[in-house]
């Protein structure tokens, strides 16, 4: 029986911003963009520190990685939140 090869698009991050709430604002190299809510992140021991919304506004693309970041131990990969967002009406002027 032959195994089923899947792949994903990994498009690098570009852009990040806090959008309040447990969201953020993120851009794709490729143009894609929106509002990706990270909510299922809270509780978790890795993401604790983002309870601190001062600590949350930090949101940053790595700038070797090209992800969602909060620094070197706190990343967030694009493939889910690039899927979710291409899936979505983008703006015209992207």
């Amino acid at each position: 029986m032959e195994q089923a090869t899947v792949t994903y698009k990994v498009v690098p991050v570009i852009d990040v911003r806090p959008a309040g709430d447990w969201r953020i604002w993120v851009k794709f190299e490729d143009g894609v963009q929106g509002e990706v809510d990270i909510s299922s992140l809270r509780g978790k021991p890795r993401f604790l520190p983002l309870e601190d919304g001062a600590f949350f506004n930090r949101v940053h693309v790595h700038p070797d990685e090209r992800v969602v970041s909060w620094g070197d131990d706190m990343e967030i990969g694009p493939v889910g939140m690039y899927d979710m967002l291409a899936h979505k009406p983008q703006p015209s002027n992207v």
